[in-house]
């Protein structure tokens, strides 16, 4: 019908910038909100229809429907009702699809996806295809078509952040290319708004020694979901762990405690430096520690993919092969309320143990992570 399309936009935009325009208000307040605002649009549709039945109606009533942030059974209904009578439309597998997912009944969300699969692969099917298999089972297909789109890119960003810790080899350029697809997910007018993205936008650029693009990305994160401590925790932690390599190395920067080393040199193809500190977090990725050649020369290191007997001891010499060394500018750190720090050190990445010798040993093979990746369902809204 003429300018349902673009009620239903307005009502899409109303919920995902909610906490930007009401940021006091609550998730309930949210939920409650958007549901009347749905429900004031099906009665205008009904009042038109005037009991005509049409086909076409149930698809479109279901889709408003599904724009309930909780699970409505007469969006269920509606849409089961579409799909017996048009099983050739994907577009009415793919509402099914996600309205189950907030029941939640995912295994048959994914049988309705997987019906709507058999009669078209569009860039939005696939998107929420592939958020189902990575939910119930930890893997992506069909990624080659999620291009189609910008919203199925955060499919697709999600399963190359996630085959940073898949790969037998791990390599930052995966995370590059996530971070790639992120930004690109971004410029989507309802994924831009997802606080799920920044918060693994954030994970990765973290992971990429971007910390200041990271800090962006969670305060954004917590504007769309102020509710939610997920954002704040993480901001809290990547605070204090910049905190303390700055600290540290401005501790340690003055002192030599070498008898021996090539020392820190981004031109080499390895790096010798010993451990002088560990820098204690909440967060199990990465491992980070403060390690020092022998002109006194500070870096922060940060390993991944390390596994709980993974462990480094105060003195222990570690040879780096083919290091990665940032150099971290002018980051804003807040310190408290009033006070702020710009910190500035020099960072080596290590994306796996296998990559270090320890006191002249190759690490052990139980102190690499076997990689397991788990996926939270984040429901669409």
């Amino acid at each position: 019908m003429e300018g349902v399309d673009a009620k239903i936009e307005e009502i899409e935009t109303f919920c995902d910038q909610y906490f930007e325009n009401f940021p006091t208000k609550s998730d309930e307040d949210r939920c409650v909100d958007v549901k009347s605002r749905v429900q004031e649009l099906l009665q205008s549709l009904n009042q038109k229809d005037k009991g005509n039945f049409d086909v076409s109606l149930l698809l479109l009533k279901g889709r408003i429907s599904n724009l309930c942030i909780d699970y409505s059974g007469e969006c269920e209904e509606l849409l089961a009702q579409y799909v017996k009578l048009k099983p050739s439309d994907p577009r009415g597998w793919t509402e099914l699809g996600n309205c189950l997912l907030k029941k939640p009944d995912v295994e048959y969300a994914l049988e309705c996806l997987e019906c709507g699969y058999e009669f078209c692969k569009s860039a939005e099917l696939l998107s929420l295809l592939a958020t189902v298999i990575r939910f119930t089972l930890g893997t992506i297909t069909d990624k080659k078509l999620a291009a189609q789109a910008r919203a199925a890119l955060l499919s697709l960003a999600n399963a190359r952040f996630g085959s940073f810790f898949h790969l037998e080899k791990n390599h930052f350029e995966t995370l590059e290319n996530a971070t790639d697809a992120y930004q690109k997910a971004l410029k989507n007018r309802r994924t831009g708004y997802d606080p799920a993205l920044h918060l693994n936008l954030a994970t990765a650029y973290r992971y990429l020694d971007k910390y200041a693009e990271a800090i962006i990305h969670l305060k954004r994160a917590h504007v769309l979901e102020p509710f939610s401590p997920i954002a704040m925790d993480r901001l809290k932690s990547l605070n204090n762990i910049i905190l303390s390599i700055s600290k540290g190395i401005t501790k340690h920067s003055k002192i030599s405690i070498f008898e021996t080393s090539k020392g820190i040199d981004v031109n080499k193809t390895k790096v010798v430096g010993r451990i002088v500190t560990n820098v204690a977090s909440s967060e199990d990725v990465p491992r980070v520690f403060l390690v020092i050649d022998e002109s006194g020369f500070c870096a922060a290191i940060s390993i991944y993919n390390c596994s709980n007997h993974f462990q480094l001891s105060i003195g222990d010499e570690l040879t780096i092969a083919n290091p990665l060394l940032n150099v971290i500018e002018n980051v804003e750190v807040e310190m408290d309320e009033k006070q702020v720090l710009n910190a500035s050190f020099h960072s080596i990445r290590v994306a796996s143990p296998l990559y270090i010798l320890r006191n002249g040993q190759k690490v052990k093979s139980t102190e690499i992570a076997i990689a397991t990746v788990a996926f939270t369902n984040h429901a669409e809204t």
